[in-house]
C-alpha cells in the first residue's frame, strides 16, 4: 500500500469514530502515556521526539514534522499508519490497535487540540504495559472497613477472620476446621521459634481447657529469646547475610557476627520496626549513636566484596548497585537497581531515582581497602559498620546506560519520586556534622507514615512466614511485574495496625497468630474440590503445610537428641564438613577449622556462612543464596534430601546421640524408649501397630549388629594403615611429627630437622618444625625404633629438639605420643615442654613420667596416673577440656582431675627436655607426636588410637557400643527420615 492510500484508511477509519469532541485528558493523554512515552519522553527522546507537552510535540524532533500538520502530511502518523511505529519488540512488530489508530487520526484531523498547561509524564497513570504512581502499592495505606459477619464457618473473632470470611464467601468457599490442639501447638512452636514443642507441653496444653491457653502460649514464646533466634534468619536472608565475603578468597568479616546478634536482640526487644529501619541504614547518623547503633549499619555493608575485581573504578558501581538493591527491595519492596542503566520497564523509576538512592551511598568508604568499609578507628568501635568519609563527597553522575565513561548530568541525593507526596530534597548536612545524614534522611523517608510501602511490605513478610505464603506473593516485588495482593483490605489493616501500634512488630505476630485462619487443619474436608478451583490457597481455605527448613531441621535434630546448646551470640562456628566437601580447596583445614564439638551443638543461627563453602546438608534443604537478598526461599522436597538424612555424618551422630538419650532415660525398657522417641520427635505416643514395628526393627537390628561385630573382630587386623590413617581428625590438628616422614639427618645418623607434618597448624600460619643445630644435642634416628617401625632414639643425657612456634595455643587441647622408655632412675623427664626458669618454673605445660613410672601433666596434675608395664612401647595420651584433664595409656584411662589451673602457653617449646634446664632428659624413642587446640571426643579418640595401634602394634581397645544401643540408634535414624518429622503438620 503507498503512503497516499494509507492515509486514505486512516482518514476513512477515523470518519468510523462518532463525532462528539474528543476528550485529551480522557482519550489522548493515555494513549500517548501508554504508547508513546516510553520512548519518546523528555529525558531520552529517541529521534528527538519529545511527546510530553504540547510545545515539545509541536516541534516534530529530527524530523521537524509537527503533531498539529495536516493527515496527509504528518509524517508521525504515517509512521504509525505505517507500523513502523511503536517499534518492534524482538523482531515481533506492535502495531497500533485499530480503534486506537482510529482515534488519533480524528484528533490529528481536527486539529490535535492539546492544552498548554498540560505535561504528560510517563508514570502519572498505570497502563497495561507498566505500572504508574497510581498503582496499587504507591496509595496511601487506607484504614478498611472490617467486613461484617456472613454465614460461614470462619470464626469472626478476629478482623483477619473476616477479611478472609469476605474473599471465601464471595467464591463459596468455606475455611477448614481448626487445626487440633497438638498440631497447633506444634505449629505454634515452630513457626515462632523454630524448636519443636517439648512433650511435657504438648501434654500439659492438651490438659489445659482454659480458653486463654492458647493465647499465653502465644505470650510465652514470643518473650522467648528463640524468637529472635528464629526470626532473625528471614531477615539476614533478607540481607544477604554472611560471615565472608565471598569471591576466590572468602575473608571472613570481622565481627559481623555483631551486627546478627544485633538483629537477633532487636527482635526479641520488638524494637520499634521504623528504629529497626533507622539505625541499620544510619545508626551512625543517629543522635543517639551509640556501639548498637553502629552496629546495625552493618547491614550495608553486609554483602559480598572482591578484593581483586578486574576494575576497581568500575566495581565501585556495582557496590553501590548491591547497597541500592539491598536496601529497597528489603524495606520497599521494589526493583530499584533495574533502573540502573534506563528507566525501569515497568515501575515508575526513572533512572534519575536509581541514583538519587545511590547518591545517599556515594560518600561512604566504597573503595577498596579495609575490605570495603571503614575502619574500626574511623568507625569509633570494634565493629564491622559503616560510616560516611565526611560531609562534603564528590558529586555522582547519573551514567548513560549504566557506563562509567559516558557521565551525565550530577544527581542530588533524594528518595524516590513515585511516592509523590513525600518527594522533597534532601537537605544538605549541617557543616558540623561528621557525615553527611543523607542515609539517616532517608531512613526517615522510608519509615514516614505517609509511606504508602514500607509497613505493607514488612507485614506481608510476617504474614509469609507464618501462612506459607504472602498476602503479596512476590514479597521483595509489590511492582508492576509482581503479583497483586490476594487481600489487598486485609494487608492495609495489618499495615495500618503496625503504624498505629507504634511500629511494634510482636503486636502483629499476635494478630496472626490468634486469628482463625492461622489456626485452621492443612486438610480441608473438601480438599479435591476445592484444589480444583483454587490449587494455590489464594484465598486462605486451609493452613498451607510447611516442611521444615534447613536450620529449623538441624536445630530440631539437635534438640530431641538432647545435645543442643542454647548459649546466647558471640563468633559464628564451624560445623563438621566431611572431607569430600573440603576437595579442591588448597588449604583445607585452615580454611575449615572445624570448631569444637560444644560450640558445633548450638542453634544454626550462629553457624558460619562461608559463601564460598556453605554447609551441604544446609543447601541440600534449600539455605538461601548468600548473594543476593533473598526474600523467600525455595522450599523442595526431592531425592537428595533423602539420601542426606540417610548419610549424612551429622545424622548420624545424632541419632546416636538421641540413643544415649533414651536409654539414660529409660534405661532397658524398650516401650518406654519407643514411647519417649515419639512424643519427642512427632509430639505424639505411638500407635499400636507403630509400637510393634518398632519393637521389631530393634530386634532385627540388634541381631544384625551382634553378627557384625563378631565380623568385624576377626577382620580388625585387616584393616589398612592407609584406611585408619584417613579416619584421623585433621581440623585443630596443629602438629603431628613422624618420625616415618620429614626427617632429615646429618652424616653421624642423628637429627637435624624433624618436619611437621599437620595439615594445618595451631595459629593456622607457621609449621613448628623439630631441630636441633648443635651435634651434641641431637637425637639418634632409628629406622625400626618402635615393632619395626621409625623413632627418634633420646640418650637421656643432653639430646632434645627445638619446637618453632607456639605448639599449643588453647587451654583445652590434646597431646597424643607414640614412646617408649628405657631409664631406670628415678629422675623426671619429658616428652614436651615449655617449662623455663624465667616466670614458668610453677605454670608451664608439658608432658612426660618420672622414674617411677608416674605421668605428669605439668605441675598442677602430677601424679597424673601410673604406667602399666612401662618397659613396653606404648601411646601416652593427654586431654584438657573446660571440666577436666585425663590421661590414657594406650586406651586404658589412667587418670582424671579437675582441669588445669591457667598455663602459660607462650613458646619455646622443646621436645626430649624440661625446657632451658637443662634436666630431666628423655630416655628412650618418640615414634609420633600429635597435638591438637581441642579436646578430642571419644570418636575422635578412637579413630587416632586405633590408627596407632595398628601401625605401632600396640593394644587399644576403642569404645564399642553394644547391639543393642546401635538397633536403638538405627530406629532413631529411621524416624530422622521420616516425613512426618520433617513436616511441621
Amino acid at each position: 500500500m503507498t503512503r497516499r492510500a494509507t492515509t486514505i484508511a486512516s482518514l476513512l477509519l477515523a470518519l468510523s469514530v462518532p463525532l462528539q469532541a474528543i476528550d485529551f485528558e480522557k482519550e489522548i493523554a493515555p494513549l500517548i502515556v501508554r504508547r508513546c512515552l516510553e520512548c519518546h519522553n523528555s529525558i531520552d527522546p529517541q529521534g528527538g521526539l519529545d511527546l510530553t507537552s504540547l510545545k515539545s510535540a509541536i516541534a516534530g524532533g529530527d524530523s521537524e514534522s509537527s503533531i498539529q500538520s495536516p493527515v496527509e502530511e504528518n509524517f508521525l502518523l504515517q509512521r504509525i499508519t505505517d507500523g513502523e511505529m511503536p517499534p518492534a519488540i524482538k523482531g515481533v512488530p506492535q502495531p497500533l490497535p485499530a480503534a486506537e489508530l482510529a482515534l488519533l487520526t480524528k484528533w490529528i484531523s481536527t486539529g490535535a487540540d492539546w492544552p498548554a498547561a498540560r505535561h504528560l509524564d510517563f508514570y502519572e497513570a498505570t497502563t497495561d504495559s507498566h505500572a504508574g504512581r497510581d498503582w496499587w502499592s504507591l496509595r496511601p495505606v487506607m484504614n478498611p472497613q472490617i467486613p461484617s459477619p456472613t454465614n460461614t464457618s470462619v470464626d469472626k473473632a478476629t478482623p483477619i477472620d473476616a477479611f478472609i470470611a469476605a474473599r471465601l464467601a464471595t467464591n463459596n468457599l468455606t475455611a477448614a476446621p481448626p487445626a487440633d490442639k497438638r498440631t497447633l501447638l506444634r505449629r505454634l512452636y515452630y513457626d515462632v521459634t523454630g524448636l519443636p514443642p517439648p512433650p511435657a507441653a504438648i501434654t500439659a496444653f492438651l490438659a489445659n481447657n482454659d480458653p486463654t491457653a492458647y493465647e499465653t502460649e502465644i505470650d510465652k514464646l514470643l518473650a522467648t529469646h528463640h524468637f529472635g533466634q528464629r526470626w532473625s534468619r528471614y531477615w539476614l536472608d533478607l540481607v544477604r547475610f554472611a560471615d565472608t565475603c565471598g569471591y576466590e578468597r572468602d575473608q571472613l568479616k570481622p565481627n559481623i557476627w555483631k551486627y546478627r546478634d544485633w538483629v537477633i536482640d532487636a527482635l526479641n526487644a520488638d524494637m520499634p520496626y521504623d528504629r529497626f529501619v533507622r539505625d541499620q541504614l544510619a545508626g551512625d547518623e543517629v543522635a543517639y549513636r551509640d556501639e548498637q547503633s553502629v552496629i546495625a549499619t552493618g547491614m550495608i555493608r553486609a554483602g559480598t566484596w572482591n578484593d581483586e575485581p578486574n576494575d576497581p573504578a568500575d566495581y565501585v558501581y556495582t557496590r553501590l548497585e548491591d547497597m541500592v538493591h539491598t536496601t529497597t527491595s528489603a524495606f520497599l519492596g521494589l526493583t530499584v537497581k533495574c533502573a540502573r542503566c534506563h528507566n525501569h520497564k515497568f515501575d515508575p523509576i526513572p533512572q534519575t531515582d536509581y541514583y538519587r538512592a545511590a547518591a545517599i551511598f556515594w560518600p561512604g568508604y566504597i573503595g577498596q581497602a579495609n575490605l570495603g568499609g571503614p575502619s574500626t578507628e574511623q568507625l569509633g568501635y570494634d565493629v564491622f559498620g559503616w560510616t560516611d568519609r565526611n560531609n562534603s563527597p564528590a558529586e555522582l553522575r547519573l551514567l548513560i546506560k549504566g557506563e562509567r565513561h559516558r557521565p551525565a548530568d550530577v544527581i542530588q541525593p533524594g528518595p524516590l519520586s513515585a511516592v509523590r507526596v513525600l518527594d522533597k530534597p534532601f537537605i544538605p548536612s549541617q557543616s558540623a556534622a561528621n557525615t553527611t545524614q543523607r542515609r539517616l534522611q532517608f531512613a526517615n523517608w522510608i519509615t514516614d507514615s505517609q509511606n504508602p510501602l514500607t509497613a505493607r511490605v514488612m507485614v506481608n513478610r510476617i504474614w509469609q512466614h507464618y501462612l506459607g505464603e504472602g498476602i503479596v506473593r512476590t514479597p521483595n516485588n509489590f511492582g508492576f511485574k509482581g503479583s497483586p495482593p490476594t487481600h489487598p483490605q486485609l494487608l492495609d489493616y495489618l499495615a495500618s495496625e503496625l503504624v498505629s501500634g507504634q511500629w511494634k512488630m510482636k503486636r502483629i505476630h499476635k494478630l496472626i497468630l490468634m486469628s482463625a485462619t492461622y489456626q485452621q487443619a492443612s486438610q480441608h474436608p473438601q480438599q479435591s474440590k476445592y484444589a480444583q478451583r483454587d490449587f494455590l490457597n489464594h484465598y486462605w481455605w486451609r493452613a498451607n503445610r510447611k516442611r521444615l527448613d534447613a536450620e529449623a531441621l538441624r536445630d530440631t535434630i539437635l534438640n530431641i537428641s538432647g545435645r543442643l546448646d542454647t548459649k546466647l551470640g558471640g563468633p559464628a562456628f564451624y560445623p563438621k564438613m566431611a572431607a569430600d566437601a573440603l576437595e579442591g580447596l588448597s588449604r583445607k583445614a585452615s580454611a575449615w577449622p572445624t570448631s569444637l564439638q560444644p560450640e558445633r551443638n548450638r542453634r544454626s543461627i550462629y553457624m558460619i556462612s562461608k559463601r564460598a563453602q556453605l554447609l551441604p546438608l544446609m543447601t541440600t534443604f534449600d539455605f538461601a543464596d548468600t548473594t543476593l537478598p533473598c526474600a523467600r526461599r525455595e522450599s523442595t522436597i526431592v531425592a537428595t534430601q533423602a539420601l542426606a538424612l540417610l548419610n549424612n555424618h551429622f545424622v548420624h551422630s545424632q541419632s546416636e546421640a538421641l540413643a544415649e538419650r533414651l536409654t539414660t532415660e529409660h534405661p532397658a525398657d524398650i516401650h518406654a524408649q519407643i514411647t519417649r522417641l515419639w512424643n519427642l520427635a512427632f509430639s505424639r505416643n505411638p500407635t499400636k501397630s507403630e509400637l510393634a514395628v518398632a519393637e521389631s526393627h530393634i530386634l532385627n537390628q540388634s541381631l544384625h549388629f551382634a553378627g557384625q561385630q563378631n565380623a568385624d573382630k576377626e577382620d580388625e587386623s585387616s584393616h589398612s594403615i592407609k584406611e585408619l590413617l584417613g579416619q584421623i581428625p585433621r581440623a585443630n590438628l596443629g602438629l603431628w611429627l613422624r618420625a616415618d616422614k620429614g626427617v632429615q639427618l646429618d652424616d653421624q645418623g642423628r637429627v637435624m630437622f624433624w618436619r611437621d607434618q599437620a595439615p594445618s597448624t595451631t595459629d593456622h600460619l607457621h609449621k613448628h618444625d623439630a631441630s636441633q643445630a648443635t651435634l651434641a644435642n641431637r637425637p639418634l634416628f632409628q629406622s625400626q625404633g618402635i615393632h619395626k617401625n621409625a623413632a627418634i632414639k633420646f640418650d637421656g643425657k643432653d639430646d632434645f629438639l627445638n619446637l618453632a612456634g607456639q605448639a599449643i595455643w588453647k587451654p583445652q587441647f590434646s597431646i597424643i605420643a607414640v614412646v617408649s622408655q628405657s631409664s631406670t632412675g628415678s629422675a623426671a623427664r619429658e616428652i614436651i615442654s615449655n617449662w623455663h626458669r624465667r616466670g614458668r618454673s610453677t605454670n608451664s605445660i608439658f608432658l612426660g613420667t618420672t622414674g617411677t613410672n608416674k605421668v605428669r601433666l605439668s605441675d598442677a596434675f602430677s601424679p597424673a596416673g601410673i604406667l602399666t608395664e612401662p618397659s613396653r612401647p606404648f601411646i601416652l595420651t593427654a586431654i584438657n577440656t573446660t571440666g577436666q584433664a585425663s590421661t590414657f595409656q594406650n586406651s586404658t584411662l589412667l587418670a582424671t582431675q579437675a582441669a588445669l589451673t591457667p598455663r602459660v602457653l607462650a613458646a619455646p617449646y622443646v621436645l626430649g627436655t624440661q625446657g632451658n634446664y637443662g634436666s630431666e632428659f628423655w630416655q628412650g624413642n618418640i615414634a609420633e607426636l600429635l597435638v591438637f587446640d581441642h579436646p578430642l571426643s571419644k570418636e575422635e579418640r578412637d579413630a587416632v588410637w586405633s590408627y596407632l595401634g595398628v601401625k605401632y602394634q600396640l593394644s587399644v581397645t576403642p569404645t564399642r557400643k553394644t547391639p543393642d544401643h546401635l538397633a536403638l540408634a538405627s530406629l532413631c535414624h529411621v524416624i530422622l527420615n521420616t516425613n512426618e518429622f520433617i513436616f511441621i503438620d
